[in-house]
């Protein structure tokens, strides 16, 4: 997995409006292109939408099409067919991933280091439960770790195949790590930040939104078939009324429409969505080749962590 690397770039803008009490409000004036050429030179994307480079996954010249197969792809400069679009060659490797193999142990340890969001020390008092699925109060979790050491280093021994979420309790905000593949193998994760209600607020205000506090926030990733996070991703919600941001230049837009190539921050979220159960959906492009989507259980002054993997 990767490291949401949100947390480096935003812990010194939350540090810098800490000290200065003012609002970052950002926006997308700066034009990147003027021809669909410029975009895939730079490697910024195949298409210049209003001077933006953007990824389509068609072919430059407007030739991908609705497909059942590879056959109504052919010769065509898009010659496969993904979830009923033509694509190119790249595309489709990029997003048609291998089967995932099955356990071969009956548990599998799973680890990750929960770390202050502005000190990156190990907050206090850390105790982690995995929850599954359907347990949306963590009521019956699979496997609990208090961290008596005071490192911060989860370690959770879980029944192999798991699948649902962990959430992290201390003296900080909770927050919820979801994994959308079973887990089937020993496997260390990112580190997770954790942050004060007052952060919280703060990082909405820094993506000029006011704070709802009875809301929460998610932070999302793309993951493709190379395990690493996609640019030219769009991100929905199935709730009404939340606000959505990307990240630009490794700070939150409010402007912006998909996830940034390359970049070390490919990440979208949204800030305050009403608590509940939310449908997380990707989108290759905007409005474009559906990725697939993801059930989350949304909580007040939470933030919740998720990986889209399919």
């Amino acid at each position: 997995m990767w490291d949401l690397k949100i947390v480096r770039y935003l812990s010194g803008a939350l540090t810098a409006m800490t000290i200065s009490g003012c609002t970052l409000l950002l926006g997308l004036s700066d034009k990147q292109c003027s021809s669909n050429a410029e975009c895939v030179d730079a490697h910024l994307g195949d298409m210049c939408l209003d001077h933006v480079c953007e990824f389509t996954g068609y072919d430059n010249d407007g030739g991908a099409g609705r497909c059942s197969s590879d056959r109504d792809c052919s010769g065509t400069s898009s010659p496969r067919c993904l979830k009923d679009t033509c694509v190119t060659e790249a595309v489709y490797s990029q997003w048609t991933c291998p089967a995932q193999g099955a356990a071969t142990t009956a548990t599998v340890k799973y680890s990750f280091k929960v770390v202050d969001f502005l000190t990156r020390e190990p907050p206090a008092n850390v105790v982690v439960s995995a929850c599954r699925q359907l347990d949306v109060a963590c009521s019956q979790p699979a496997a609990k770790f208090t961290d008596t050491g005071k490192t911060g280093m989860v370690v959770l021994n879980l029944p192999a195949g798991f699948e649902g979420y962990f959430e992290v309790l201390s003296e900080r905000a909770p927050a919820l790590l979801y994994v959308t593949k079973p887990v089937v193998k020993d496997t260390q994760n990112r580190e997770v930040p954790v942050l004060s209600t007052e952060n919280i607020e703060l990082l909405v205000n820094s993506a000029g939104f006011a704070f709802d506090s009875g809301a929460g926030l998610a932070l999302l990733e793309m993951i493709d078939c190379s395990l690493r996070p996609a640019g030219g991703v769009q991100f929905k919600s199935s709730r009404s009324g939340a606000d959505q941001f990307y990240l630009k230049d490794g700070l939150p837009s409010k402007d912006a429409k998909l996830t940034e190539f390359n970049s070390e921050t490919p990440d979208g979220g949204f800030v305050n969505l009403a608590p509940g159960l939310v449908v997380f959906s990707a989108y290759l492009g905007e409005n474009g080749i559906p990725l697939g989507s993801f059930n989350a259980y949304i909580r007040t002054q939470a933030i919740t962590y998720i990986d889209l993997s399919f």
